[in-house]
This record gives structure tokens, C-alpha cells and sequence, in this order.
């Protein structure tokens, strides 16, 4: 199974989890491949055991669909093109969990190729069952993303002001010492009597708790600089805004950390 192939070697190559190993062995019994038939509690506990896995990623059931054409254009130029729909099913296990997690997924793939001569356009054009295989490996590559988190550089801004406590925070981070900055902030953030110096201190230790992985402290602090800053009579809209997309990003966060935690419990 190619797509199986190459979905284990990119999670292989991940180094998310400490072993993994591809099994091939079909524990349908039914003959009929087009039917799904789900594992069993104690086959998933004895598949663990034997394989000293924690879970199972399981391929239910994989359907593939592809249509070829023939096409002419003006100015005698012939094409070929290929069509191929994949339809996956998938389901994770682990065992002593009774209720396990189905995915599935539909993926189109699309090979078009034109030449000025009929004979041309098919000899170069790929043979759909190679191109079919390729699609497979293609697919399982970029599945490895459905299965395993991963992590997209995003920017993250500090506010500066003519504070000597804000400043201090800044070198701090600097030499990435986030507990040192959360420090100095907490107190410019409790002495501050100006809303927008208090304001972008929240903003700060948002970020810097988020750095140092406390995302409840993180998501409290930048809720208050919101708040704090929506006071003011005479806001700055771009640094409101880029709260704003702060906001939603340690949102979207908190809520992939969640539901990692749920799928990979301790």
C-alpha cells in the first residue's frame, strides 16, 4: 500500500513519537474490502500488546476513482488530462478507550498535458496507473499533517514605552529569561497609572506567560490589555488591532492544545 508506505516514513521522520511500525496485515475477514469492519476492544488491547503501541492509526478503507479525457484546442493543439479522486477512511484506537476517533478524508488530484500532435500528447503523458500510484505517494506525504501536530511560525509583538520597568522587561526577553520579564511587568502592570502603559504590560506578559507555556495565565492577560485598552479615549488602531489578532491567535491555540490533550492523554 504506497499511500501507508509513505504516511510511515513522514511520521518517521517527524520524530513526534518514540517508535512507530507499519503494519500491512488486513484484519478483515468479511472478503468484501468495500466494507468497513471495525476492530474489536480486545483486538485493539492485543494489537497494543504485541506491538507495544499505544495507540493505532487504522486505514478502514480506501477508495480510489479516475477519469480519463481527451481533448482538442484550437490551432491543432491536442491534451490529455486525468482525473483521480481518493477517498479515505481512517479511525485512531487506543486501548481500555471504547469510543474511538473516525476521520475521513476526500482527496482530488488533476495531471493535464497539451502537445501539437495527438501522438506526442500520449506518449509523453504519464500511464494512469503510474500516475496513479504517484498520486497515492503524494497523498500519504501530505497527510502526515492530518495525524500529527505541527506548529507555524507566528509573529508576536511587545509594546515599548518610556517606562524604565517596561525597558527592563524588553532586555530581559532578550536573553529569552521570561521569568525575569513577567517579573518586572506584574509590577509595572499593579504600579501603572496610565491606561495604555497598563494596557500594553498586559499585552506583554500575554506573550511572555504564552513563551514560558502557561496559556491560562496568557489568555487572562491579554483579555485585560483588551479591556484596559478599549478605555482609552484616543486608542491607537493598529496596536488594537494587533491585540485583536493576538486575541485570536492564542484563542485558536488554546483550543489545538486542548483537543491534542484529549487525543493523547498523559
Amino acid at each position: 500500500m504506497l499511500l501507508l508506505s509513505a504516511l510511515s516514513e513522514e511520521i518517521a521522520g517527524k520524530t513526534f513519537f518514540s517508535g512507530e511500525e507499519l503494519i500491512y496485515k488486513s484484519l478483515n475477514t468479511t472478503g468484501d474490502y468495500r466494507k468497513i469492519q471495525n476492530l474489536t476492544g480486545d483486538q485493539v488491547k492485543e494489537l497494543c500488546r504485541r506491538y507495544n503501541a499505544d495507540a493505532l492509526l487504522v486505514l478502514n478503507r480506501l477508495e480510489t476513482s479516475s477519469r480519463l479525457e481527451e481533448f482538442y484546442q484550437d490551432y491543432y493543439i491536442y491534451g490529455l488530462s486525468l482525473a483521480a479522486i481518493y477517498r479515505s477512511d481512517w479511525s485512531v484506537h487506543r486501548p481500555g478507550v471504547e469510543q474511538s476517533e473516525r476521520l475521513q478524508f476526500t482527496d482530488s488530484l488533476f495531471w493535464e498535458d497539451t502537445a501539437f500532435s495527438r501522438k506526442e500528447v500520449f506518449e509523453c503523458f504519464p500511464v494512469r496507473s503510474d500516475a496513479l500510484k504517484n498520486g497515492a505517494l503524494y497523498i500519504g506525504r501530505k497527510s502526515v499533517k492530518r495525524f500529527l501536530p505541527y506548529w507555524e511560525p507566528e509573529d508576536r509583538y511587545f509594546f515599548d514605552v518610556r517606562s524604565k520597568l517596561m525597558k527592563q522587561g524588553l532586555d530581559s526577553i532578550y536573553a529569552k529569561n521570561w521569568t525575569a520579564a513577567i517579573a518586572v511587568w506584574e509590577k509595572a502592570f499593579e504600579q501603572s497609572k496610565r491606561l495604555s502603559e497598563k494596557a500594553f504590560a498586559a499585552n506583554n506578559l500575554a506573550v511572555a506567560y504564552e513563551m514560558s507555556g502557561d496559556l491560562t495565565k496568557a489568555w487572562d492577560y491579554i483579555n485585560k490589555a483588551i479591556e484596559i485598552y478599549r478605555q482609552k479615549t484616543n486608542t491607537d488602531h493598529l496596536k488594537f488591532y494587533r491585540m485583536g489578532v493576538y486575541h485570536q491567535q492564542l484563542d485558536r491555540r488554546r483550543k489545538e492544545e486542548a483537543t491534542l490533550s484529549r487525543q493523547m492523554p498523559q
